[in-house]
């Protein structure tokens, strides 16, 4: 499972500017390229949020049924 280290080393950046563009963080100044390629290895390495593997342990979704 890839870690935001992982994805630092890969992508040539900090494992705290992996953190804040993965978290969206506006204030953070980054070029769109960067950006991309933090994204973009991510995505390569299978990255998923800590919350995200929770919630598919506990096989939750954000999902409802209407009735």
């Amino acid at each position: 499972m890839a870690t935001i280290k992982d994805i630092a080393l890969l992508a040539g950046v900090a494992s705290s500017t992996v953190s804040r563009v993965l978290n969206d963080d506006p204030t953070i100044s980054v070029t769109k390229d960067k950006r991309d390629k933090i994204r973009e290895t991510a995505k390569e390495l299978g990255y998923s949020t800590p919350t995200m593997r929770k919630k598919v342990a506990r096989h939750e979704d954000d999902s409802f049924v209407a009735r």
